[in-house]
This record gives C-alpha cells, sequence and structure tokens, in this order.
C-alpha cells in the first residue's frame, strides 16, 4: 500500500514537473515575440497604425463633392463677418456634412442664445440646420457658467 502511494507521488511529481517546463517555455517564447513586434516609440507617423490610420480617414473624409458655398449662395446680400472655421454642419443628409473649411462650406452666423452667457450659434445656409459652436463639446448644453466649469475644472486637476 505504502509503495503503491509512493509510486504515484512519484509519478504526480513528473507529470507536474512536465507541465510546469511546457509552460516556461511557452511564457518565454511569448514574452520573446512581443519583445520583437512591438516598437513603443515610433520614430515618424508612418510607423504607427493608428496615425495610418486617422491619414486615411482624413484623406476620405477630405473628398468633396459639393461645389464652394460662395459659388452657390446669391453675390447679394451682407458679407462673413465670423469665422467659422472648424465648424462644420451636423446633419448627415447636407452635402456640406464635417466640412470644416471655412472658405467652402455654408455656415454662418446665426447670433447668440442663453439668457446668463452668451453661447454663439451657426445656421447652415444649404440645410437650415441650426446649432451652437459648443456641440461636440464638454460644455454642450450645459447650464452653468463656462468660469464656473474651467474653475472646477481646475481645482479636481490639482486634487
Amino acid at each position: 500500500m505504502v509503495v503503491g502511494s509512493l509510486i504515484l507521488v512519484l509519478l504526480w511529481t513528473l507529470i507536474w514537473e512536465h507541465y510546469l517546463r511546457m509552460l516556461y517555455t511557452r511564457w518565454k517564447d511569448r514574452r520573446q515575440r512581443t519583445k520583437r513586434g512591438w516598437n513603443p516609440k515610433p520614430r515618424t507617423p508612418d510607423d504607427c497604425p493608428t496615425c495610418r490610420l486617422e491619414k486615411w480617414l482624413v484623406v476620405l473624409d477630405n473628398k468633396r463633392t459639393a461645389r464652394a458655398w460662395s459659388e452657390v449662395k446669391s453675390r447679394r446680400g451682407r458679407p462673413k463677418t465670423h469665422d467659422t472655421d472648424g465648424q462644420a454642419c451636423t446633419e448627415p443628409s447636407c452635402e456640406y456634412y464635417k466640412d470644416t473649411d471655412g472658405t467652402h462650406h455654408a455656415l454662418r452666423w446665426d447670433g447668440t442664445r442663453n439668457q446668463g452667457e452668451a453661447t454663439p450659434s451657426l445656421e447652415c445656409g444649404a440645410c437650415g440646420r441650426k446649432h451652437t459652436m459648443r456641440l461636440g463639446t464638454p460644455m454642450y448644453r450645459l447650464k452653468t457658467a463656462s468660469e464656473r466649469v474651467a474653475l472646477a475644472t481646475h481645482l479636481a486637476m490639482k486634487g
């Protein structure tokens, strides 16, 4: 009985050592593989796969099918006085959707809104869609004054 249990313990120890060796070699191989294939600091934007993807997405977004709004609209009327560069129409069916070039898109100044703090508003001349310049920012639809929000975020960062 004792000899049988000793044989079982010995057999179990041999199997366990074999299993641990197998795990160690797999871990060692995986560790070496990740070191070879990963570059933590890309030297150029072409080395970084995320930067390459963003570059192609920008190229795809910049393909314009619409003519410049200055060619489409009437020459009569008041000229643009406010800079709308960096803003874009938010209506997906509009031909100037996501066009952020101020000399090309159809956005125009639409005054200010809100009682407490004046929020600049824009209107698309092509589709008529209106939105504030805060759209897509953390300040969108906030009722609190922007100075107070800036102070709160500053204090939160300081701890």
